[in-house]
């Protein structure tokens, strides 16, 4: 369950790094409609990954918990882990509708708006 959890945090990690990379390439760069249409069309995609990754990563723990004592550190460290998890899936979302929202006022009425993300 050990080998399994810290799999899945490393494959956090790793689409943490790629959302980062991908954010960061773009970050106070105007864009037209269609790139910026096209970017978040990306962005969609790393963030469903991550969120994917970290619900996976969360699944993980709960069941490496099953076989810690509660008062352990270890057992601490994994419900910790948790609740970074859920804030950092909040932050990813918050974010992307961010964007979207940005998207939406500038292009939405012209070109119809882009959903956001729940």
């Amino acid at each position: 369950a050990l080998t399994d959890y810290q799999y899945r945090l490393d494959l956090v990690k790793e689409q943490t790094q790629r959302i980062d990379m991908y954010y960061a390439a773009k970050t106070s760069t105007s864009m037209s409609q269609i790139e910026f249409s096209s970017w978040l069309g990306t962005i969609l995609g790393l963030t469903q990954e991550f969120i994917l990754r970290e619900t996976n990563s969360i699944d993980s723990g709960q069941e490496y918990l099953h076989y810690l004592p509660r008062d352990s550190d270890e057992y601490n460290r994994i419900v910790s882990n948790e609740a970074t998890s859920k804030e950092d899936i909040k932050k990813v979302l918050d974010t992307y509708n961010g964007n979207v929202y940005i998207y939406n006022k500038q292009y939405g009425t012209e070109y119809g708006d882009i959903p956001y993300l729940q």
